[in-house]
Parts: C-alpha cells; sequence; structure tokens
C-alpha cells in the first residue's frame, strides 16, 4: 500500500520530575505521554525510569518510535556566567561548541534533546516548515 502522506512528525519529551504538579511520576508521565501519535518519533531526554517505562508502553501502544537523547550521543560541558558552551558528539555529526542562551546546567539535557530530535527528523523527512512540527512539553 502507497500513501502520499508525510510521515508522522518527531515530538520532544522533556524532562519530568516529581514537582510537576505534586502528582506521582506515573500519572505525570502518562499525561505527557498523550502527545505521543501512531507513527511518531519521541526523543526523551533523562527520565526516572518509571516515567520512562509509562512513556515507552504508550509509545509501544501507540506504534511509535522512543529514541532516548543521551544514548549515542558523547557531551563535553562547561559553565560560563551560569551558561553552558556545550560539544555534542552523535554518530551523524559535531555540534559545537556552542554557548546556550538559557542559563542553567540543565539546559545542556535539552540541548541534546533539540540535537537528537532535529537529526530524528531530518532522517525522517519531518521537516521544519515552521513550528508545527514541534511540541514542547
Amino acid at each position: 500500500m502507497c500513501s502520499n502522506r508525510r510521515s508522522a512528525p518527531s515530538r520532544r519529551l522533556r524532562s519530568i520530575m516529581k514537582q510537576h504538579l505534586g502528582h506521582a511520576l506515573e500519572q505525570i508521565a502518562f499525561e505527557k505521554a498523550g502527545i505521543i501519535k501512531p507513527g511518531m518519533t519521541i526523543v526523551c531526554g533523562a527520565l526516572p525510569d518509571v516515567a520512562m517505562d509509562v512513556v515507552k508502553g504508550v509509545a509501544a501502544d501507540r506504534g511509535a518510535r522512543i529514541v532516548e537523547a543521551a544514548t549515542h550521543a558523547h557531551v563535553r560541558s562547561e559553565m560560563e556566567e551560569g551558561r553552558a558552551r556545550v560539544t555534542i558528539e552523535t554518530r551523524s555529526g559535531r555540534y559545537g561548541p556552542l554557548l546556550l542562551a538559557l542559563r542553567g546546567e540543565h539546559q545542556v539535557g535539552n540541548a541534546v534533546v533539540a540535537v537528537r530530535r532535529a537529526r530524528s527528523g531530518a532522517r525522517e523527512g519531518a521537516g521544519y516548515s515552521g513550528s508545527r512540527h514541534h511540541a514542547w512539553v
């Protein structure tokens, strides 16, 4: 069967921390996994094991693919006045050194997710025509 439909866009699933809404991690992960659609690629940042298990379960149920951002990524970073200077190396390339605009060490993880999402989207033809293929959670 052939289709002229574009492949499903990819999405990012950023961190899930216990302080989100004061709810159990499983519940928060399930709510955040609500963005997952059939055929989609989900690029996940670092998640607690219990949250990752929930996300993987939802993805499997919906026929979506999970990419763990840190897998096959080597990251070097140093902080400069609260901002991280990072170099990210993946199988598909080297990015940086880059001085991140936003402050905080946690931005390093967000940068890895962004790089992996960009590479995942480029590989799968998700494209970048504006922000309609992007979902920040």
